[in-house]
């Protein structure tokens, strides 16, 4: 049985700026209508500007889509 560790408080900021970055580029990347390539799969994967979504961040870090 695996121990689940709870990150350290400063890697808990860490990633919760790193959410709040890509969540800005997401949002930034859609009104100037650019497109981005993510990863999934293993595969890189186009998404037009017209499909992204605006994330929403939560309170407890994790990200929930619109």
């Amino acid at each position: 049985m695996k121990t689940k560790l709870k990150p350290s408080r400063d890697g808990q900021k860490a990633e919760m700026a790193l959410r709040e970055a890509v969540a800005d580029l997401i949002d930034e990347s859609r009104k100037l209508g650019h497109s981005l390539v993510v990863m999934r799969n293993g595969k890189a994967v186009l998404i037009p500007a017209s499909k992204l979504r605006k994330p929403r961040i939560r309170k407890n870090g994790s990200r929930s889509r619109s």
